[in-house]
């Protein structure tokens, strides 16, 4: 390859030719990882981006266009480089080629020649000067685009492992991120694909080399297809359907948990083709009505909703979030808990429970029985007999055995009583004294 190829290649990638250079490693073996790993160790203190790779099948060799932010590290501004121990690459530097007087740079003089010509250099007004380098600096500014890879957010590092390495995302999540970046990406095929395999590792790239290996052409939303084959759920768009709809709000779980963990499992459907992108709030609603508790008071303002109206998924959860709060503060104030708890009858123990009601219940019956037929209830007996206090001591009392009627006194009678007989009368025991009779 000679210069002028290389910067035709650069632009056609649209990369910055300053920025840039073309190396030729004399293998036809070298990845973009590998080669993105080589280049940092020679030029650690500068990031580099791997725009493209080429492989000359003819001579064995592999091209790379590799692209620096702060410019071209002065390792490699040369005319080779010694890339590892015992390869040795040529570097094409593309400030030096023909092909850079061409383009943008050549427009960007031009532009500058106009305009410094159409000023006139006698009786210029300092008003009409300062406007015109403002028009200046201004169309310099559109005509020298910035690098296509400068002030993107890059992608977590996804590898595939289990569990989880610290530092890497999940599938799922990281997926998702993936899709809604390719969606704002506004930049050449090659720079999506490159952006997506800096971020990954391990056994993902090993997925994203081979599909390489077994097609020639792939785009950005190949490698993503690839990686949901690799790591991806792996039900079928019917059982998904089928375990959304089986999805319940759980007791104490809030109403938008719940809606999140639905919208999780509605993007997997449509990931699986199972539904449209444009019937996702018709498909959520329905299933919030249908799958949410009862006794939600939200629920209930959903379900009174004029016309059944489907929300956006930005307006519902706004929604139920902001009502979440208004309940929260209730509760706070006067103490009532929303929802109220129902006791339900424990199904691992129900046979015990339910043997112990009928048997109750026969206890019952016999005792109806009883009563009809007259007979006092064993509980009707206990509690007609009087039951003493046990707090109070009960003490006999003892009746003497012998009392004089004539004086009162204990210990002889009457007849043998040494006091004068008494002719009004007799005493009663105890001292209580009876008139004559």
């Amino acid at each position: 390859m000679d210069p002028n190829t290389a910067a035709e290649w650069c632009k056609e990638q649209n990369g910055q030719l300053g920025l840039s250079v073309v190396i030729d490693i004399p293998a036809d073996k070298w990845t973009e990882e590998q080669i993105r790993q080589a280049v940092t160790t020679l030029a650690p203190d500068q990031k580099v981006f791997v725009i493209d790779t080429k492989i000359d099948q003819e001579v064995s060799h592999t091209y790379a266009l590799l692209e620096w932010k702060k410019g071209v590290p002065t390792c490699f501004q040369g005319d080779s480089i010694q890339l590892t121990g015992e390869v040795k690459a040529r570097l094409l530097p593309l400030v030096t080629s023909a092909s850079c007087l061409e383009g943008p740079s050549q427009t960007m003089s031009d532009t500058v020649e106009v305009t410094t010509t159409s000023v006139p250099t006698t009786n210029y007004p300092p008003a009409s000067f300062f406007m015109d380098i403002g028009k200046l600096v201004e169309s310099v500014i559109k005509i020298s685009s910035p690098s296509v890879n400068y002030g993107y957010r890059k992608l977590r590092i996804f590898s595939g492992g289990q569990p989880v390495p610290p530092g890497e995302e999940e599938y799922e999540t990281w997926m998702e991120q993936a899709m809604q970046a390719l969606e704002e990406w506004d930049v050449p095929e090659a720079q999506k694909k490159q952006r997506i395999t800096e971020s990954l590792k391990g056994v993902a790239a090993e997925a994203i080399r081979n599909l390489k290996f077994s097609q020639e052409s792939c785009t950005a939303y190949d490698y993503l297809r690839m990686l949901q084959d690799e790591f991806g759920r792996t039900e079928k768009a019917t059982d998904l359907i089928f375990l959304f709809e089986h999805m319940f709000q759980r007791e104490n779980e809030q109403l938008s948990d719940y809606i999140r963990r639905l919208n999780k499992m509605l993007y997997q459907i449509v990931l699986k083709k199972g539904i449209e992108p444009m019937d996702m709030d018709q498909v959520r609603m329905k299933q919030i009505l249908r799958g949410a508790l009862s006794s939600d008071p939200i629920w209930i303002q959903l379900k009174t909703l004029q016309g059944g109206t489907s929300l956006r998924y930005s307006d519902l959860i706004k929604m139920v979030r902001e009502e979440e709060a208004i309940l929260e503060e209730k509760k706070k104030g006067s103490g009532f808990s929303f929802p109220a708890e129902v006791r339900t009858l424990n199904v691992s123990n129900g046979n015990s429970e339910i043997e112990q009601l009928k048997a109750q219940v026969s206890q019952l019956t016999q005792m109806l029985t009883l009563l009809s037929a007259g007979v006092k209830s064993p509980l009707e007996k206990v509690t007609s007999e009087p039951v003493p206090d046990s707090t109070t001591q009960v003490v006999p009392i003892k009746k003497p055995s012998n009392i004089c009627y004539n004086c009162g006194g204990v210990g002889h009678y009457r007849s043998t009583c040494p006091s004068p007989s008494n002719s009004r009368g007799s005493y009663l025991p105890a001292g209580n004294f009876r008139g004559p009779q």
